[in-house]
């Protein structure tokens, strides 16, 4: 009696056909991508249209030999929503894939619509519970002792990878303008040295920002701290995909932040809160 799935991590990429040649020497019975936009990959070297018009031939060479499964973190690769080819390589991989794994019911009627997939083709796996790894919350005068903040300070937190999708510059934008009475945190690890200039330049002469990137992956433990001490913790999305609503049950709740999605334009408006770090 077989129990369980035995699983191999696909941690190299190889040149040529990487997908392919990656499998090929595993011995397995199906393949499971999270993140196909890793085989066309942009990598700063001119090369990245290449890999799009390669990736059809790597993936119809990995399904002439195992089935090929897709778990749908997002509907388009972060940041590159626009580029010319991704859509196409994207919706190539969905439609040959042998099932496809969602995080909610809103993520799957999303996809069908955008690449003309089945829904039924889509399954349902709801987002785990996300607080295990960082323990139980401080009491916030800890916290905010810990951290050297003040008692009486407003803080709004603003956690995880620091890229352009997350809509921080926006925020910052609207902190200088706005003016709001609270001081705007930016936790986490910055995508790119470049992006990390960008947003220096406004928040040093904007007392209400304090910006706290770097290019190393934020820790639990000072995560639980931060959200243990902050106010509420804002989500500028540029797009929600499936992360709508699972946020105030997995993390920000039992840390005793208020969670807000925040979309500026002209004006801010709040809606329900996503999570993804």
């Amino acid at each position: 009696m077989r129990i369980g799935v035995q699983v191999e991590l696909l941690s190299y990429y190889r040149r040529g056909l990487p997908l392919f040649r990656g499998t090929r020497d595993i011995r397995c019975d199906a393949v499971h991508l999270h993140w196909p936009e890793r085989y066309f990959q942009l990598r700063g070297d001119g090369l990245g249209g290449l890999r799009k018009l390669r990736y059809p031939l790597d993936l119809a060479l990995t399904l002439r030999r195992l089935p090929v499964f897709v778990t749908a973190h997002n509907l388009l690769p972060h940041n590159r929503e626009n580029e010319p080819g991704v859509h196409r390589c994207v919706a190539l991989t969905l439609r040959n894939s042998a099932g496809i794994f969602v995080h909610s019911a809103s993520a799957r009627d999303a996809l069908a619509a955008e690449f003309n997939i089945p829904a039924s083709r889509c399954r349902v796996i709801a987002h785990s519970d996300q607080t295990s790894a960082y323990g139980e919350p401080l009491e916030r005068a800890l916290a905010r002792t810990t951290l050297g903040i003040d008692s009486s300070d407003k803080i709004c937190l603003v956690f995880g990878a620091v890229s352009p999708y997350k809509g921080i510059e926006g925020l910052i934008e609207f902190r200088q303008t706005a003016r709001p009475n609270a001081q705007l945190v930016i936790l986490g690890k910055s995508a790119s040295d470049a992006l990390s200039q960008e947003l220096k330049a406004p928040a040093q002469h904007s007392p209400n920002i304090n910006l706290r990137v770097s290019n190393d992956r934020l820790q639990p433990t000072e995560l639980r701290a931060w959200l243990s001490a902050a106010d509420c913790a804002l989500f500028n999305y540029t797009q929600f995909f499936h992360l709508r609503g699972c946020l105030s049950g997995t993390l920000l709740r039992p840390a005793g932040a208020a969670a807000e999605q925040t979309r500026y334009g002209g004006s801010a408006r709040a809606a329900s809160a996503g999570f993804s770090t």
